[in-house]
């Protein structure tokens, strides 16, 4: 496993749109550091898709008004029943597609500082067996564009018109497995969309096979580890290995024991240094009786993030899944079980203080200038009466 700033190895000349979705966002670090970046590899249409409320914050305390910005581009604040938190790089070109996938924000801290995991998945021929794979990526960033006005579909539209692999296509069947590099690979796209919740789709993807070890590495659990015992509930594994990091993210410290699980400590996981002082890359890795998979992707251990058996999850979440029989993610990953732990023997990591007032909470869900007027459509749980709206440019109030 190669440690790599994945922007950086983008291949100039190849792409002309990108679509990016991020939980958080630092729009002094895409402004200065990632559009410049993909402006220099001939990218010249940047849409943003990022959660709602922290789109919110950082705007709160966002002065990037005060310069004029070299290159425009779209962003879009998203709304969902929990936490929208895909992390995906979609590039397109005349000929070409690359698909960047995993768990880092679109912040310094998610391209560099953190620990992330990124995937990478190119096609420039029609021929390409994994082709489908990245359309099942276009048809779940489509889907996320349908609330977001006519201005965002035509350019979403168009970006699919000006490439080849993506024109004039039929929609791909989901939850497919694709051919991934020969010897018996597949790799596959796993996404909160259509009927099934993710778990159901992971599920799926084991199939009936026994499963003997269920490895974990996240930094966020259910504090009662619901979804650990849905794991255990689901495929009896002999054993669950849990691998989390004190101090940064959520320990399922309420959870009721289980004698197959164990816990480990990822600073005492690791087969060499690491230079990144945060854990934030997710894994799932099934060591089965036929075949072993990885899931790898934005989703934490939680019930918010995968739901379970009938029930969808309320977090918009995406990741791959590799799967290849006697192949060793774990080793992969350059992880080595050692000294297991107690969890009563961690601390606790504070709990957020939940948000008291009386404001009510506005979303703009688009902001389109049209000649000489701006259309504006907003998303409120409650009703909005004598709603005044205040434009400001690069001069001050417009």
């Amino acid at each position: 496993m190669q440690a790599k700033i994945i922007l950086k190895d983008i291949p100039a000349g190849k792409f002309h749109s990108a679509v990016l979705t991020t939980y958080s966002i630092d729009l002094y670090f895409f402004e200065q550091q990632v559009l410049p970046l993909l402006g220099s590899k001939g990218v010249h249409y940047v849409s943003v898709l990022a959660d709602g409320g922290m789109l919110s914050k950082q705007l709160s305390g966002y002065s990037g008004l005060s310069e004029r910005r070299r290159r425009n581009y779209a962003l879009h604040g998203m709304q969902s029943n929990g936490a929208f938190h895909p992390k995906i790089i979609f590039l397109a070109g005349d000929r070409s597609l690359l698909l960047l996938i995993g768990s880092g924000n679109l912040t310094s801290a998610g391209h560099g500082k953190n620990l992330e995991t990124w995937n990478a998945v190119y096609v420039d021929a029609p021929t390409d067996l994994r082709l489908g794979l990245l359309k099942e990526a276009w048809s779940f960033i489509q889907h996320l564009h349908q609330d977001l006005g006519k201005s965002a579909l035509h350019k979403i539209n168009t970006i699919a018109e000006n490439c080849d692999l993506l024109r004039n296509t039929n929609k791909s069947e989901s939850q497919q497995k694709y051919a991934n590099g020969g010897n018996g690979a597949l790799i596959s796209f796993l996404g909160s969309q259509g009927i099934q919740s993710m778990f159901e789709q992971l599920k799926d993807a084991v199939g009936e096979q026994s499963v003997n070890q269920i490895h974990l590495m996240c930094p966020y659990y259910d504090v009662n580890g619901a979804f650990l015992h849905q794991l255990e509930e689901t495929f009896r594994p002999n054993k669950i290995n849990v691998i989390l990091q004190e101090e940064f993210g959520m320990i399922p410290y309420k959870m009721k024991p289980l004698p197959n699980v164990r816990f480990y400590t990822w600073t005492g996981s690791q087969k060499r240094d690491f230079k990144q002082s945060f854990f934030h890359t997710k894994h799932i890795i099934f060591e089965g009786s036929q075949t072993n998979l990885m899931y790898t992707g934005s989703a934490n251990a939680s019930m918010a993030a995968f739901g379970g058996p009938g029930f969808r999850e309320i977090n918009t979440e995406a990741g791959l899944i590799y799967e290849k029989s006697n192949f060793d993610f774990f080793s992969h990953l350059e992880i080595e079980l050692r000294n297991d732990i107690q969890l009563v023997d961690l601390s606790i990591p504070a709990l957020a203080e939940p948000i008291t007032g009386e404001a009510i909470l506005v979303y703009i869900k688009t902001a389109e200038k049209q000649r000489n007027e701006v259309h504006f459509s907003f998303f409120s749980k409650q009703a909005l009466t004598n709603v005044e709206v205040v434009l400001y440019g690069f001069g001050g109030k417009a």
